[in-house]
C-alpha cells in the first residue's frame, strides 16, 4: 500500500513530528490525556491499580480549564474573576452580604435625598434631615434595647445598669450568635446608617436650635445691685446738679446707635443691660430698646439697639412688654419711649467706652433670663 492511498488522519498521526510535539501523559487503559492522578474518561487510579468513580463537578471544572486553554485571553480572565468572587463568598456569608446590602441600600437613599432635594424643594432639606436623624435614632435606641432585652434573658450576670454603663455587652453576644438574632443586627444597623446619613450625606440640620433648649443666662449679680441701689434712690431722692451735668455731658454722643452698621476689625467686649424702655414703629412693631448698665457701681442709661430676634420672640416680649409698662423711666434720661419696669435684661457688645461717654458700636446679643425684684 502506497502513502499516496492512506487517510491524512494516519499521516498525521504516524508523523513523528506530531507524536513527538504531544507530550502529555495518556492513561494506560484507554490512551487519554492524562493531567490528574486518576483519568477523567475512564476513571483508572494508576497507583492504587483500580478504577475509581469521577465526580461530575470535577468532570465540569476539568472542562472549563481545558476551555480557557484553548483560549487562554478570556479564559484567564474568567478564572481570575472566580477565584475573587470564590475568596469574597467564602470570607464574608450570604447574610452578610444582605447586612452589607441593606445598609449601603440607606446610604444611597441619603444621597439620592440630597441631590433631589438640593434640585427640586431646598426648602425641605432641612425637614426631611430632621426627620430621617430622629427615624434613624429611634430605630437604634429600639434595637440596642431589644438586643439587651435577649441577652438579659439569658445572661442572669446582666443588669439595667448594663443598659448605659457597659452598651457593647450585650452586642458582643449578638454578634458572637450571628446569623441567629440578624434581623436586630439589620434595624440597628439601618438605625445609625441612617443617623450618619443625616448628619454627614444631606446636612442642613440647625444644631444650634436643636442644643437650644430655652435656657437663659442670668444676668451678672454686680448689674443686679445696680439695679436695687437705683430703685431705692427713686423712692425719694432727686437727681443732684453733677449727675444732671454727666447725663447731659453723656448724651453729646449721640441718642441713638446704628446696630446694623458693619462691624469693625476692633474686638467686641460684651456687657449685660437692663432693658429700660422701647420704641415701636408705625406698624406696631418692636423698633429699638433702650438699655441701662452699671459704670463705676452706679446704673447708667447707655443707648439704644434694634433687638435681633425671632418672629415668634418678637411677639411675646412685646406682650410682656406692655404688662409692665411705667410713666417714668427707670434711669433718668432725656430719652423718649415707652418706660418699663426693671424687669427684662439682655446682652449686648461694644468696640469701645470713652470715658463719661457712652459705649461705641452697640450692637445686641442676646436676651437673658428676666429677673425678679420685689417691685
Amino acid at each position: 500500500m502506497s502513502i499516496s492511498t492512506l487517510p491524512e488522519t494516519e499521516l498525521v498521526a504516524d508523523c513523528p513530528e506530531t507524536v513527538a510535539e504531544d507530550k502529555r501523559p495518556r492513561c494506560e487503559k484507554c490512551d487519554a490525556v492524562c493531567t490528574a492522578a486518576a483519568c477523567q474518561s475512564c476513571g483508572w487510579y494508576p497507583v492504587l491499580k483500580i478504577f475509581v468513580e469521577i465526580d461530575k463537578e470535577f468532570e465540569r471544572l476539568q472542562g472549563s480549564e481545558e476551555s480557557s486553554a484553548t483560549d487562554p485571553a478570556s479564559g484567564s480572565a474568567k478564572s481570575e474573576l472566580h477565584k475573587h468572587l470564590e475568596v469574597w463568598r467564602t470570607v464574608i456569608p450570604a447574610w452578610g452580604w444582605a447586612l452589607i446590602a441593606t445598609i449601603g441600600g440607606v446610604l444611597v437613599a441619603s444621597v439620592v435625598a440630597r441631590l433631589v432635594l438640593d434640585a427640586a424643594a431646598p426648602a425641605w432639606r432641612t425637614t426631611y434631615s430632621v426627620a430621617q436623624l430622629g427615624l434613624g435614632y429611634c430605630l437604634a435606641v429600639i434595637g440596642h434595647l431589644t438586643a439587651f432585652l435577649l441577652c438579659s434573658s439569658e445572661d442572669a450576670d446582666m443588669g439595667v445598669k448594663d443598659l448605659i454603663v457597659k452598651p457593647l455587652r450585650a452586642w458582643k453576644k449578638v454578634l458572637s450568635g450571628l446569623p441567629y438574632r440578624i434581623s436586630v443586627v439589620h434595624l440597628t444597623g439601618c438605625g445609625l446608617a441612617a443617623v450618619l446619613g443625616a448628619m454627614l450625606i444631606i446636612g442642613g440640620i440647625p444644631y444650634e436650635r436643636l442644643l437650644d433648649w430655652g435656657f437663659k443666662e442670668r444676668p451678672k449679680q454686680n448689674l443686679v445691685g445696680a439695679i436695687a441701689d437705683q430703685a431705692s434712690k427713686m423712692r425719694g431722692e432727686e437727681k443732684s446738679m453733677e449727675e444732671a451735668v454727666n447725663d447731659f455731658a453723656s448724651q453729646g454722643a449721640g441718642d441713638v446707635l446704628d446696630t446694623d452698621q458693619a462691624a469693625d476689625e476692633k474686638p467686641r467686649t460684651q456687657f449685660d443691660c437692663l432693658i429700660i424702655g422701647y420704641r415701636l414703629t408705625k406698624s406696631g412693631r418692636i423698633d429699638s430698646v433702650l438699655l441701662a448698665s452699671e459704670s463705676n457701681g452706679r446704673l447708667r442709661y447707655v443707648g439704644d439697639v434694634r433687638p435681633k430676634l425671632e418672629t415668634d420672640q418678637i411677639d411675646e416680649i412685646l406682650a410682656r412688654f406692655k404688662g409692665a409698662e411705667t410713666t417714668r423711666p427707670f434711669v433718668r434720661t432725656s430719652a423718649s419711649a415707652q418706660w418699663l419696669k426693671p424687669r427684662f435684661m439682655c446682652r449686648a457688645s461694644f468696640t469701645d467706652w470713652p470715658e463719661s461717654r457712652r459705649p461705641k458700636d452697640l450692637r445686641w446679643e442676646e436676651l437673658l433670663e428676666e429677673i425678679k425684684m420685689p417691685w
